[in-house]
């Protein structure tokens, strides 16, 4: 992959090479290699197409995650999410020791001690991570969140405009076999101030069968300000843990 310089943007395909935009910049490719046709019939193609299945199914899973939780990764941004995670599916495929290669699932390896210790503290937001935001442990219990005698001013470090937070606690459940994910969640609001409170957050259970995670969000507020994208890199959204 090459990258376009100079003052002059192209963007389209001039003879066997192809110019477009992305995120990364003005980009440039060569075209060429094998045909579709050829890869999807010949022998010699035999292990790419394997792999080939193993990345569909990475791909599947890392979708059905970041579907379910994507009215709140809106409020946290980050470009390279979409990478970030398929990468992770693909470490979690990578623990399956059951399947040959070409044949590995994620799901068998979210179903590892491995593959759950790997989810844990995964940053939504590359820019911000929760733990130098946020100065007291959450502690999880029977499917509620409990801050104990959280001081907003003083545990969670906010930008100088903010005049509030809004914590919210997701549940998060996805079943790559139907092809379909569910999300419930609890939220409070709170002004930056010395008070010291104790906080529990205990969103709804979901019932449907599939794999359970538990996510944690921080939104700053603005009061009286429009909040810009710019604003919105300091919000964080964690995957705290996978339900055993």
């Amino acid at each position: 992959m090459a990258k376009q310089k100079g003052a002059i943007r192209i963007e389209g395909t001039l003879d066997n090479l192809s110019f477009y935009s992305s995120v990364f910049g003005d980009i440039v490719r060569r075209k060429g290699g094998a045909s579709k046709e050829k890869i999807r019939k010949s022998p010699k193609f035999k292990r790419l197409r394997s792999y080939q299945e193993e990345f569909t199914n990475c791909i599947k899973v890392a979708k059905l995650l970041r579907y379910s939780v994507y009215a709140f990764s809106k409020k946290a941004p980050d470009h390279k999410l979409v990478g970030r995670v398929n990468k992770l599916m693909i470490a979690l495929k990578n623990l399956d020791s059951e399947a040959v290669e070409g044949k590995r699932l994620v799901t068998a390896g979210l179903e590892t001690d491995e593959g759950q210790l790997l989810l844990q503290g995964f940053e939504f937001n590359s820019n911000v991570t929760l733990d130098t935001l946020l100065k007291v442990e959450p502690v999880i219990e029977k499917g509620k969140i409990v801050f104990k005698d959280l001081i907003t001013k003083k545990h969670i470090k906010a930008p100088k405009p903010a005049s509030g937070v809004k914590i919210t606690v997701i549940i998060s459940k996805i079943d790559p076999k139907n092809n379909k994910h569910y999300e419930s969640n609890a939220s409070i609001k709170l002004k930056l101030d010395m008070k010291k409170q104790t906080i529990v957050l205990h969103p709804k259970a979901i019932k449907e069968a599939g794999f359970t995670f538990y996510f944690l969000q921080i939104v700053f507020l603005y009061e009286g300000m429009e909040v810009t994208k710019e604003m919105q890199k300091s919000n964080c959204l964690t995957l705290l843990t996978m339900a055993g």
